[in-house]
């Protein structure tokens, strides 16, 4: 019985580290890559939302990997940032609350769980902000 007990555990063991290993190809990605596209995603970023009509949107700061937008009312902040030990860009929406994106290298886009991707959800929201049409692109050659 308990020999039966051990070659189940080795068995789960060794299916467990076979789903463990299957890492998704973004995590594969160099450190320098990482810092080299998410950099340029968020000065992108930073163009479109300086790009924004002034009495909707305050302030716009890119230091150091951390994109600050402060609203015209004084009150809501967008924050996007790199968190670079996960390789993911992270979206603090004054909207929807909190968010964490992976860089999907089959669609170059920045998405997160259910498939959202960043850009969209930012036109969305910028666009009911504003009450226009909002639409932020980013086109990445970097891969």
């Amino acid at each position: 019985m308990l020999a039966n007990k051990r070659l189940l555990l080795k068995t789960l063991s060794a299916r467990s580290a076979f789903f463990f290993c299957s890492i998704p190809s973004d995590k594969d990605l160099p450190m320098s890559k990482y810092h080299e596209i998410s950099d340029h995603f968020l000065e992108s970023l930073c163009e479109q939302f300086e790009a924004i009509d002034q009495s909707e949107i305050d302030d716009v700061i890119l230091s150091q990997g951390v994109l600050r937008i402060d609203l015209a009312d004084e009150k809501s902040t967008y924050i996007i940032n790199k968190q670079s030990p996960n390789k993911q860009i992270w979206l603090s929406s004054p909207m929807s609350g909190p968010y964490r994106f992976d860089l999907d290298l089959e669609s170059n886009k920045w998405v997160g769980k259910g498939e959202d991707c960043i850009l969209d959800l930012l036109s969305k929201e910028l666009s009911e902000w504003t009450g226009e049409e909002v639409q932020f692109v980013y086109e990445n050659d970097l891969l």
